[in-house]
C-alpha cells in the first residue's frame, strides 16, 4: 500500500482527515413558521357558518344586500331667516311631504312642505318661527304629520344591490429527482413526503394573506401558446371593508373606545373578533400597564399584560394576536363579525370536479411519464364572502 502522506506527533483535529470525521448533526429539522393561522383555520374548518361551494365556472360568486330605508342624510346648507325655505341642500332625497325633521346642528324641528326630485322645501312647525341657519351635520326624520282621515302615503323602499367576489386558484407543486428521493439525509424532514407537508403549510399561509390583505378582485387573460385563458383573483378584508376604516398615529384608549363603539353601533351582533398585528396589540396592552402604579416597590417575578377581550358600551371585542400580520400590517386591526344572525362571513370554494375536491387536493405523479423523479401538484380554489361590510372595521396606522 502506498501512503500519500505521513505525520508526526499526536493525531488531532488539525491533521486528521476531515472527510473521515463523523458529522454531528441533530436528526431533527427545525422549521421556522407561524404557529397559528387564525383566520384560515376558522374559515376552512367551518366554525360558525359552513363553507359553501361555488358552481359558477368563472369562479364568480355573488350575493344580494339590502338595508332599512334611511331616516337621515347629510345637510350642507340652510340659509335661515324665514319660516319656510325652498331648495335646502341635502345629501339624498329621502323625505316626503309632511315628514317631521330634526336639524341636528341647531336642534330645531321642521317639516317637509314640498319634495320633488332634488328640491326639498321645509317649514318651521308653527309656520311663524324662523329657521336657523345650518351648514353641516345631519337632518333626521323623527315622525310624520299624519292628519285625521289621512290617505295612503307614497310607498318608499330600498332596492337590493348585488355584491360579489372571485375565487383565487392556488397552484403549487413539489418536485424531486429519483436519486434525491432515494438518498438518505442526516436530518429528518427533507423527504418527498416532508416537502409536500411543508408546501401545504406554505399554502395555508397564502390563504391567510389572501383572505386578509387582498384589496381587489377581477379577471385577467393570460396567454399560453397563443391561447388566452382566464385567471381570477379575489379580495379579502382589505378590499371589502370600506365604511369603517379609521387611521391613527398614536394608539390611545380614546381611539380604541371610539373605534369599537362605532363598530358595535354599525349593526350585526354585539360580539366582534379583532385580528391584531403585534405592534398594535402590544400598544393596546401598554395602555393598561400605564394605569398601574405599585408602591412600595415589591420584588416582581412576573409582569405583563395579555389583552384578549375589550369591553365597551354595546358589546365586547375579542382581541386575537395574529402572527401572520407582519410588516405594515403589524399596526393593523381587522375587526369582523362572525356572529351576525344572517350576514355571516364564510369561505367559498369551487365545487368538486370529476377529479375530486377543489377545496384542496393533492394530485400525485403529475410528472411527464418516464421522468426519473416525482412531481405532486397541490391545488385549492378558494375565496371569502363578506356580506354587509358595514358591520366590520379596520383600524390602521
Amino acid at each position: 500500500m502506498a501512503y500519500t502522506q505521513t505525520t508526526s506527533g499526536p493525531i488531532s483535529a488539525s491533521n486528521a482527515l476531515a472527510s473521515n470525521q463523523m458529522p454531528d448533526n441533530d436528526a431533527i429539522l427545525f422549521l421556522l413558521e407561524p404557529y397559528q393561522f387564525p383566520l384560515f383555520q376558522k374559515m376552512y374548518f367551518s366554525e360558525g357558518t359552513s363553507a359553501k361551494p361555488v358552481v359558477n365556472s368563472s369562479g364568480l360568486f355573488s350575493w344580494f344586500e339590502d338595508e332599512l330605508y334611511p331616516s337621515w342624510t347629510t345637510l350642507t346648507n340652510i340659509t335661515g331667516g324665514s319660516a319656510t325655505e325652498a331648495g335646502i341642500t341635502i345629501g339624498a332625497q329621502i323625505f316626503q311631504v309632511n315628514d317631521e325633521l330634526l336639524i341636528e346642528q341647531t336642534m330645531q324641528m321642521c317639516y317637509v312642505t314640498a319634495a320633488s326630485g332634488t328640491a326639498t322645501t321645509i317649514s318651521t312647525m308653527n309656520g311663524s318661527d324662523l329657521l336657523t341657519a345650518a351648514t353641516t351635520g345631519l337632518i333626521r326624520k323623527i315622525g310624520t304629520l299624519d292628519h285625521e282621515f289621512a290617505g295612503v302615503r307614497t310607498a318608499v323602499s330600498t332596492q337590493e344591490i348585488q355584491v360579489g367576489n372571485y375565487l383565487t386558484k392556488f397552484n403549487e407543486s413539489v418536485s424531486m429527482t429519483g436519486r434525491q428521493d432515494a438518498g438518505d439525509q442526516f436530518t429528518e424532514g427533507k423527504s418527498f413526503k416532508d416537502e409536500v407537508y411543508k408546501k401545504i403549510r406554505e399554502m395555508k399561509l397564502l390563504y391567510e394573506y389572501n383572505f386578509k390583505f387582498s384589496n381587489s378582485s377581477g379577471t385577467k387573460d393570460i396567454s399560453v401558446s397563443g391561447v388566452n385563458y382566464k385567471a381570477t383573483y379575489g379580495k379579502g378584508f382589505n378590499g371589502f371593508i370600506t365604511s369603517l376604516k379609521v387611521p391613527y398615529t398614536v394608539l390611545t384608549e380614546d381611539i380604541l373606545d371610539d373605534f369599537f363603539c362605532r363598530l358595535l353601533a354599525s349593526g350585526g351582533s354585539d360580539t366582534k373578533t379583532a385580528y391584531c398585528g403585534q405592534t398594535l396589540q402590544m400598544a393596546a396592552g401598554k395602555l393598561i400597564k400605564q394605569k398601574y402604579a405599585i408602591d412600595p416597590k415589591p420584588i416582581t417575578t412576573e409582569y405583563g399584560v395579555k389583552l384578549t377581550r375589550y369591553h365597551v358600551t354595546g358589546g365586547v371585542v375579542e382581541m386575537v394576536w395574529d402572527p401572520t400580520m407582519a410588516g405594515a400590517f403589524q399596526n393593523y386591526l381587522y375587526a369582523v363579525d362572525f356572529d351576525s344572525r344572517k350576514a355571516n362571513i364564510k369561505m367559498r370554494y369551487m365545487k368538486d370536479d370529476s377529479s375530486g375536491s377543489r377545496k384542496f387536493r393533492i394530485m400525485k405523479h403529475v410528472e411527464t411519464p418516464g421522468t426519473d423523479g416525482r412531481t405532486d401538484k397541490m391545488m385549492a380554489d378558494l375565496g371569502i364572502q363578506i356580506p354587509n361590510q358595514e358591520i366590520h372595521g379596520v383600524l390602521y396606522k
